[in-house]
């Protein structure tokens, strides 16, 4: 279970790509920690599997510090995949985005927590945490919060979350062109993963490979 600090100093760019590997046979835990300093540049991207869970946390320390975090969360049979994610801004002029896609099957569960805590004194700060739930079984569950503590007014904050299943017309659809079922459904499930942009081309590839354990 391993534990990683990081410090980025100025004006550093640092990419970081976790792919976890298949865990349906034991649990695992990681904790990533980020210190990021003036004009500081961080983009996290997240492959996060069933039997996992995850503690992420991220400190904009200076003026200019930015963070970019996507992930995907996965899982099936009747497991849990879980994702805890913490930002602070303790400078002006610090940026934080948050890009969750969670995918349950079976009877599994996905969840995810995305704090962000904006200190006195972070003005011109801007803070945003997106997340969306794709559920392929009726039995599955998934679970997202967003949480935020404001101790500054002068910034920009925004969150959501939704929630939904297969659209059942889009594979109304792709069936009446000829595509199997099967095949429908990994193309929509292609496309919504596809939403976080992760730019890890090692690690996008990977995910697309592992989608066939999820239908």
């Amino acid at each position: 279970n391993p534990f990683y600090e990081f410090y980025v100093k100025e004006k550093a760019n640092l990419s970081f790509s976790a792919l976890q590997s298949n865990t349906l046979d034991n649990f695992t835990t990681g904790s990533l920690n980020f210190h990021v300093y003036k004009d500081a540049n961080v983009q996290i991207s997240m492959f996060n599997r069933e039997n996992s869970k995850k503690d992420i946390r991220v400190f904009l320390k200076e003026k200019g510090s930015n963070v970019e975090i996507n992930g995907l969360l996965v899982s099936r049979k009747n497991k849990v995949s879980d994702i805890f994610c913490k930002v602070v801004h303790l400078d002006k002029d610090t940026k934080s985005n948050q890009n969750w896609r969670l995918v349950s099957s079976d009877k599994s569960k996905t969840s995810v927590i995305g704090k962000i805590v904006v200190n006195k004194g972070a003005s011109k700060s801007d803070a945003k945490f997106f997340s969306k739930s794709l559920i392929i079984n009726e039995k599955a569950s998934s679970f997202s919060r967003p949480e935020l503590e404001i101790f500054e007014g002068d910034i920009s904050c925004a969150h959501g979350a939704s929630f939904g299943e297969i659209d059942k017309d889009k594979i109304f659809y792709l069936r009446s062109r000829g595509i199997k079922k099967k095949d429908a459904v990994k193309m929509l499930l292609l496309s919504f993963v596809n939403e976080i942009g992760i730019s890890d081309k090692y690690v996008s590839s990977s995910i697309f490979n592992e989608l066939n354990y999820y239908l």
